[in-house]
């Protein structure tokens, strides 16, 4: 069976339209078939995209989908410089479409499994993690992200409480120097570590 967190190019193609309204910019998305959340922004990047605060530059968007975090944040901030990264080849080119349409210059997507094809530090990693891909996944996404940070540099994290979600933070609190639970709606959690 074929999943948005594998490399599938199987997957019969049709591109989907979504719009989205970030601080207070409306957006338009690309989607298709074979990637998360298709339809529409999923509850908890939505939630995820309107808890976090970005005051640094060098942004990670890691599993990036059709770039819907990495499009919003570089659309806010020009300042910032986002890479998207995604296993999934039509992902990471629905990204860069995205960020095309979007008009947005300071975004780029680039195929990596986790971090396997990236050689930088960042300032701020942002995830909503595959929970289906399993807890390993999840795991090398969220607590491996140290080794991708800056000093001082932050992760967010968007996470099911019933999926996981309180021992993931409890493993964060022992991998980062500071971790916290920042906001929790309708079980979902928003974590954010800091190096």
């Amino acid at each position: 069976m074929s999943h948005y967190f594998i490399n599938d190019k199987n997957i019969e193609s049709e591109d989907i339209i979504i719009k989205y309204t970030y601080k207070g910019k409306e957006l338009s998305f690309i989607s298709n078939s074979g990637i998360f959340s298709k339809n529409r922004v999923d509850f908890g990047t939505n939630l995820l995209l309107n808890t976090i605060e970005i005051k640094k530059n060098s942004i990670l968007d890691l599993g990036c989908g059709y770039g819907v975090v990495g499009v919003c944040i570089a659309s806010s901030s020009s300042l910032s410089d986002v890479l998207s990264v995604d296993i999934n080849e039509r992902a990471v080119e629905l990204t860069n479409k995205n960020y095309i349409n979007n008009q947005v210059n300071n975004g780029r997507a680039i195929v990596s499994d986790v971090y396997c094809n990236l050689d930088k530090m960042f300032d701020v990693i942002i995830t909503n993690p595959p929970i289906r891909a399993g807890k390993e996944v999840v795991y090398e996404m969220v607590l491996n992200g140290i080794n991708y940070l800056k000093e001082e540099g932050e992760i967010w994290v968007v996470i099911r409480k019933d999926k996981g979600g309180m021992s993931l933070f409890k493993n964060m609190q022992t991998v980062y120097s500071f971790a916290e639970i920042v906001n929790k709606k309708n079980q979902y959690l928003v974590i954010k570590g800091i190096k």
